[in-house]
């Protein structure tokens, strides 16, 4: 829409291996799409997709990473156990939502602080209205 020409959309799903699932779309109300099992509506429709990690998919396209945005509805800890070799080699700016699970908030940063790779972290929050809702964690090596 934008006129840009280096942007190429995949059809692909990132978790922590490779394999076959169903996503569950909601259809109507367009508010986005996961991968969990304990979602109830009847506005949701599902679809085959294939997952794949993001090593794997950097290796195959031979991508250079410069920034990873995360904001994938409570799953972006399974996303990073399957990130954790383009984080290590490409080091790239990261933006983490760490809002979804109470759990997120205190482990994706200092299993990140783990790798010992230069990362410096910032937390920002989005909304004010709740506490932990829109709050993402910046990662930057200097």
């Amino acid at each position: 829409l934008n006129n840009s020409k280096n942007i190429v959309p995949f059809k692909v799903a990132l978790g922590s291996e490779n394999k076959d699932a169903l996503i569950n779309i909601y259809e109507t109300t367009g508010v986005g799409s996961t991968i969990r099992d304990d979602v109830k509506s009847s506005d949701i429709v599902q679809e085959s997709i294939k997952i794949t990690t993001l090593d794997e998919f950097i290796d195959k396209e031979k991508l250079d990473v410069g920034l990873i945005k995360v904001d994938i509805e409570g799953a972006e800890q399974d996303f990073l156990k399957g990130a954790i070799n383009t984080i290590k080699a490409q080091k790239p700016a990261l933006l983490i939502a760490i809002y979804h699970s109470g759990i997120d908030f205190f482990t994706i940063k200092t299993k990140l602080e783990e790798l010992n790779l230069g990362y410096r972290f910032k937390i920002r929050k989005a909304t004010k209205n709740r506490i932990l809702e829109d709050t993402i964690l910046i990662a930057e090596v200097y």
